[in-house]
């Protein structure tokens, strides 16, 4: 407050979140708008989100806070309206002076922030006129593109790049990824800092619920004994075929009787998992739990017996951080940022080797 003339005005675009879809970006979003708010009362803050999320951001005691709906009734009868109105002008052969660019332009000027920070890896083209600030959370297309459809793939190439080179400034949310953005795209080191991640608030002890664990359990019929946890979307870079790899061989050569419980939305592999489980007779054993609130992967967290997470590609790895601060032992890949980030806090094994990974699991079991 003493160090500024005015408060800054800034735009957080959130209109990518809807719940379930973009994994650990949207947790880390959320964690820290819970934060920014509890932390600044002086910023103004403009959040562009989808109507779906309008109520889930509890505002009432910050009024330099505002939500502006990014879709909904009032934003698809306007862009009805508009379009009528585009349409009359083209009968009439009238020059419509509100053409989408103009339109980007005024919305521009509505927002009129300081600044727009994307917590996405990329800016939104309406944006594109404003300065920005980027949070980058990875470069895994440019690594494992095989991970992604041809089309997918040519547009992730493209609105990354074209972000990372219009934006004021970089956020990398680990050294390793800072590393990857300067290495593939020759930038000047100086542009771009690497900010930790934290776990949310929620995972730490003292605001830890008692009985939360107990209540998880039961609500999804777990066993009490623990149970190997792997909290992640089934993408294919997640290595969830990893993970069902080693549940057999923990069953199989290590007379385990584990489950294997894994929370996320479905996603490219879960077809090829289905029928991994399948061929090892593992249905009994292999949970998909689907998205999940908060609340409850707390105590998800608490009743596992350890967190297998054998990722072939990370920015960061957030769950290793949600797993320590609820007492819950990690067995984890030893690839990209997750030595960074785990230290010397958890066994780290290589993630194409399912034997290793029982081994480990097994190790620390014991």
């Amino acid at each position: 407050k003493k160090a500024s003339e005015r408060p800054l005005r800034i735009a957080i675009d959130l209109r990518w979140m809807f719940p379930g879809i973009a994994g650990g970006i949207e947790t880390l979003a959320r964690s820290f708008i819970s934060e920014l708010k509890e932390l600044d009362f002086f910023n103004r803050y403009t959040l562009l989100a989808p109507s779906e999320v309008k109520y889930d951001f509890d505002l009432r005691k910050n009024p330099n806070f505002k939500i502006v709906v990014a879709d909904g009734p009032g934003y698809h009868g306007k862009k009805v309206v508009g379009g009528a109105a585009r349409q009359f002008h083209r009968m009439f052969n009238f020059n419509d002076w509100r053409s989408p660019e103009v339109e980007i332009l005024c919305k521009a000027k509505t927002l009129n922030p300081d600044f727009v920070l994307s917590l996405s890896g990329y800016i939104y083209p309406d944006m594109q006129l404003l300065k920005n600030v980027v949070v980058v959370p990875d470069l895994q297309h440019e690594y494992y593109p095989e991970f992604f459809p041809p089309d997918v793939l040519a547009e992730r190439k493209r609105i990354y790049g074209e972000s990372i080179f219009a934006a004021e400034g970089l956020i990398a949310i680990s050294e390793y990824t800072r590393q990857t953005v300067i290495e593939k795209f020759k930038i000047d080191p100086s542009r771009i800092k690497t900010i930790h991640l934290a776990a949310d608030p929620i995972f730490h002890m003292k605001n830890r619920i008692a009985g939360n664990r107990k209540r998880v359990i039961g609500k999804y019929r777990l066993p009490e004994q623990g149970y190997l946890f792997l909290p992640a979307n089934t993408w294919p870079h997640k290595n969830h075929k990893g993970a069902i790899e080693t549940l057999h061989i923990l069953r199989q050569d290590y007379d385990r009787d584990l489950v294997l419980v894994c929370t996320g939305s479905h996603k490219e592999a879960q077809g090829d998992l289905d029928r991994l489980i399948r061929r090892h007779r593992l249905e009994g054993a292999v949970r998909f739990l689907g998205y999940c609130p908060v609340d409850d992967l707390v105590g998800l967290y608490e009743g596992a017996a350890a967190l297998i997470y054998p990722s072939f590609f990370e920015g960061f790895g957030i769950p290793l951080l949600e797993a320590m601060w609820t007492d819950c032992p990690v067995v984890c890949s030893n690839l990209t940022s997750l030595p960074e980030i785990a230290g010397d806090a958890a066994l780290l094994v290589d993630p194409h080797s399912p034997e290793a990974f029982a081994e480990a699991v097994n190790r620390l079991l014991s």
